[in-house]
């Protein structure tokens, strides 16, 4: 039997393993970010493993006064629990607070004393929201990281000539003068949660360009879009002049290839921007240069101000639908543990909803370095618009703000360029932006619990659900306590 004082060894010597024995061999990229998942879920075990009780006993006296002045009653926590290990303590109190938060009558109550001004439950939150936000980043500091090689363009799926023969015998068939054994070469690109992204390369031709990237729908992805929405929005921005790859055709068939999908040209010569958390980045390193900020202000700029819609106030609604139905979403998945940040963070959505006549126009939904490509330093496309819709622009001025900024440009710069760039003042309203910096992390948190489902319920079982339903989402609710601190402070 390993004892929980050993445990941590073990753990570590498996993390360093993979990483500096296995990694190095491995040529697939796919087996490339299997390991780094892996590694990075093997990280939260060992910070848990070592350095959890130790957290928990410096919070748990803070989270324990919390509990006894709640605005919606205190939590009964059972004599048992002193019994429990300190995290297992402190587990079980922030539950039972969470649990009576979120019932009905409590929530509503709590949203009615902050909407009101009520002093003492506006005093309680800012409190909680600081708590939460210092105790997550202790827990981030502990989290183990291993060396970490960047995975690269390598890239291979499970069964790359399967995918070369099913694409190739489909583009023969549409278009015939290509003929047989059309595609040169064929890679999949490793990640991605909603959509099977694949290079491929055709012999010289005269109907289609040579370098291609296929896009396909996957079952249980994490966001449920699909590329049949995706294409028409690509075509409109595409013609707005925003850098991004050129729409080919869209296939909505799902029988040829496995899965509907859209074709696009390559962006040639290009390479990621970086990774999605600046932490990453900040060992990892990046590809853009000192004016590529300003160019993303001036592409957003672009995008916003040529496709304004006139909402009629409607956008106040829409968005106390968003609300509801992310709160719904949330309530039908297990709370993971210390994920108390998403009931509060939507109780001050609620209670801090924007005011009507907010400007509304088409947004990318998911901007941030993971999804831009960079040419020598500059801007080359904006990726993945599955998720862009009719909005607020400063949704996506938020995730600027808090994905893409802090390791490349000024947010007083940033806004500055945008609104030079034809953006309207508006979309950089403190308010505002701190408001989309919430709701951001409640959206991606709920989708990252839907993934913590499928993970948990065995229909994933792959090494990126798992890291998902570890890394992921304590980094998520680090992001998320962040920007419900500032957004109470502002307030």
């Amino acid at each position: 039997m390993i004892r929980d004082e050993d445990l941590v060894t073990f753990l570590t010597t498996i993390a360093t393993e993979l990483q500096n024995s296995v990694r190095p061999n491995l040529t697939s990229g796919m087996a490339l970010r299997s390991v780094d998942s892996i590694n990075v879920t093997l990280g939260r075990l060992i910070a848990e493993v070592k350095d959890g009780n130790r957290i928990a006993g410096e919070y748990h006296g803070r989270w324990a006064d919390l509990a006894a002045r709640s605005p919606f009653g205190a939590p009964a926590v059972g004599s048992a629990d002193t019994d429990k290990k300190p995290l297992q303590r402190m587990n079980h109190m922030v539950d039972a607070m969470q649990a009576q938060l979120a019932s009905d009558p409590a929530f509503k109550g709590f949203v009615a004393s902050l909407h009101g001004g009520d002093a003492k439950a506006n005093a309680w939150l800012k409190e909680s929201a600081n708590t939460l936000y210092s105790m997550w980043r202790s827990i981030e500091a502990a989290h183990f990281r291993p060396p970490v090689v960047d995975v690269g363009s390598e890239a291979s799926p499970d069964d790359p000539e399967l995918i070369r023969r099913r694409l190739g015998a489909y583009l023969a068939n549409k278009y015939p003068t290509l003929g047989e054994n059309c595609i040169e070469s064929l890679r999949l690109i490793p990640g991605g949660q909603a959509k099977r992204t694949v290079l491929f390369q055709l012999k010289p031709n005269d109907v289609l360009p040579t370098r291609l990237v296929m896009r396909q729908d996957m079952e249980n992805s994490l966001t449920g879009t699909v590329v049949t929405d995706e294409f028409a929005v690509l075509q409109r921005v595409f013609a707005l002049g925003v850098p991004m790859p050129e729409p080919i055709f869209l296939e909505a068939d799902a029988a040829p290839v496995g899965g509907a999908f859209l074709v696009m040209r390559e962006v040639e010569d290009s390479q990621p921007a970086g990774t999605y958390f600046p932490e990453e980045r900040a060992y990892l390193g990046h590809t853009m240069g000192p004016r590529f900020s300003y160019e993303v202000a001036g592409a957003l700029a672009k995008l916003h101000s040529q496709t304004t819609i006139d909402s009629a106030g409607g956008n106040a609604q829409e968005e106390a639908r968003t609300i509801a139905e992310l709160e719904k979403e949330w309530r039908s998945h297990p709370s993971g543990a210390l994920s108390i940040g998403m009931d509060l963070g939507i109780a001050w959505l609620r209670a801090n909803p924007l005011p009507p006549g907010r400007p509304c126009c088409l947004i990318h939904g998911d901007v941030g370095a993971h999804n831009l490509m960079s040419r020598d330093g500059h801007l080359a496309a904006l990726l993945d618009w599955e998720l862009a819709k009719p909005g607020d622009p400063a949704e996506d001025i938020a995730q600027t703000r808090m994905m893409l900024l802090p390791d490349t440009m000024p947010w007083e710069e940033f806004a500055r360029a945008y609104v030079e760039q034809g953006g309207s003042p508006a979309a950089v309203d403190e308010h505002a932006v701190g408001y989309y910096a919430v709701r951001t992390y409640i959206k991606h948190s709920v989708l990252n619990f839907r993934l913590w489902d499928y993970y948990m319920t065995g229909k994933r079982t792959d090494a990126a659900a798992a890291s998902v339903a570890s890394h992921w989402i304590d980094r998520l609710q680090l992001y998320l306590s962040r920007a419900l601190a500032s957004a109470v402070a502002a307030k």
